[in-house]
């Protein structure tokens, strides 16, 4: 209608009406693709894995977040880690957009006005018509103001979202992702990072001191309590048949040693050869180890009853879907922290499969390592929904990774809403000083151009993250 009367009157009526309909159907498109993000965490958190919701936290226990970040040269540590949660509480109340918004609408909206008054008087001066002029400065405060605002970071949520659902995880809203931007640590298990459909035994030499069905069953049954990156190739060695396994008592491991516990009361070592000299065992001349493992390999060593069983031959693969998110985590200055129960699985190990620097890892101690394990078997009964994911290592890193780039992508968007601004003033500006006084239409067309514009920018650098 109001483009049919500026027609009618041969443009001398510029009706800018129009421009507060596109601000509001702009508003309304930002709570369409927030509604739509929504519903869809939504429909991660009620049914998809509703038994299997993972959330991520940080730790809040003092003597826990020294102990954990004891190898970690950090002033002051903030540690992520994800458990299961059996009600992700106030989900609601974390899934709104956030303060980007009302950022952009506080820095824009002052130089909107400034830029209405510059174009009136540019205006003025050229054509000598206070109406002309006062036209051009509604146009340009109209073009110049963050009508933006909330589209901007709705299409950033909304591309984001949509990645990662596809992948198994969310992160609920700009103002929960906010909460993580000062983590400096993520703890995860070990078992959780390697490919251990991968994972080999290579083989094995007996040292024929108990029987080859004892020896192999209680190597696995040390292997898969202690639920490390070779439990699956251990399990193929018994079928997988658990029922097979003997009952692990007293499972300890020890600082870069290898684990001991009590199997049929005898006590078993499974882990490197200082592992075994330390408990009284004899071990074989270093030359035998090194003639299987000159070529990457790794040993483990098994000892039962103060005598020396086995020697297994091993090798490990990292998980290397993990790797682009590890250096994401490396590039923001983000340590990886792991806990492990197996000797081999080292800072170096860790720093050779993932291709990054040994700085990036931290392989935790058997104390912190207890508590990190305590704390991730925990089930919470309800556990505030702000990230969440279905369980593994890959969706809780990319939650991870994907809040930190809605912050910093946030950031951006309010860039972006400005760069808008500028540009409408200067395309204003440039018909004010040509005696062009852009009308509604002219007006409504230049701000459709600037949100298709937001829309594509947001869309791709979100989707790129």
């Amino acid at each position: 209608v109001s483009a049919a009367v500026e027609i009618r009157q041969g443009g001398d009526t510029p009706v800018f009406a129009m421009l507060g309909v596109l601000a509001f159907a702009a508003v309304s498109a930002a709570d369409y693709f927030n509604a739509r993000r929504i519903i869809k965490n939504f429909e991660l958190c009620a049914y998809k894995y509703e038994k299997k919701l993972y959330t991520i936290h940080d730790f809040d226990d003092e003597n826990e977040i020294r102990e954990l970040s004891r190898g970690v040269m950090l002033d002051r540590a903030d540690l992520l880690y994800s458990s299961q949660t059996d009600f992700p509480e106030g989900f609601m109340r974390y899934s709104g957009s956030g303060q980007t918004e009302i950022r952009a609408v506080k820095r824009v909206l002052p130089v909107a006005g400034v830029a209405a008054i510059v174009t009136a008087a540019v205006s003025a001066f050229i054509s000598r018509d206070g109406l002309a002029a006062f036209t051009a400065a509604v146009g340009a405060f109209g073009l110049c103001a963050p009508l933006f605002a909330s589209f901007i970071p709705a299409v950033s949520l909304n591309s984001a979202g949509k990645a990662l659902n596809k992948d198994g995880a969310f992160v609920s809203g700009l103002d929960s992702a906010a909460e993580f931007t000062n983590t400096n640590g993520v703890v995860l298990d070990s078992g959780d990072i390697f490919n251990r459909t991968k994972c080999r035994m290579h083989g094995m030499v007996d040292f024929k001191q108990i029987r080859m069905d004892d020896l192999l069953v209680y190597a696995a049954a040390l292997v898969i309590k202690s639920n490390g990156p070779l439990r699956e190739c251990f399990e193929n060695v018994i079928s997988e048949d658990h029922n097979l396994l003997p009952t692990v008592r007293d499972l300890a491991y020890e600082d870069k040693l290898g684990v001991s516990a009590r199997i049929h009361s005898q006590k078993v070592l499974l882990g490197n050869r200082t592992l075994l000299e330390n408990h009284g065992v004899n071990v074989p001349d270093i030359s035998l180890e090194e003639k299987y493992t000159s070529t990457g390999k790794r040993a483990l060593y098994l000892a039962v009853c103060g005598k020396l069983a086995a020697m297994f031959v091993v090798s490990y693969a990292v998980d290397l879907n993990l790797r682009p998110y590890f250096k994401k985590l490396e590039d923001a200055g983000i340590s990886i922290i792991v806990r492990t129960n197996d000797v081999n699985v080292t800072e170096d190990l860790l720093s050779r499969g993932f291709g990054l620097p040994k700085t990036a890892f931290c392989v935790l101690g058997s104390v912190a390592g207890r508590l990190f394990a305590r704390r991730r078997n925990e089930v919470s009964p309800s556990a505030p929904a702000k990230l969440g994911h279905n369980g593994n290592a890959f969706t809780m890193l990319r939650a991870v990774t994907a809040a930190a780039a809605l912050v910093r992508n946030a950031d951006f968007g309010v860039v972006l809403q400005i760069a808008l601004s500028v540009l409408g003033f200067a395309v204003c500006a440039i018909l004010a000083a040509t005696s062009n006084v852009p009308g509604g239409i002219t007006s409504c067309l230049i701000a459709a151009a600037l949100a298709a514009a937001a829309y594509f920018v947001s869309d791709l650098i979100n989707r790129k993250d």
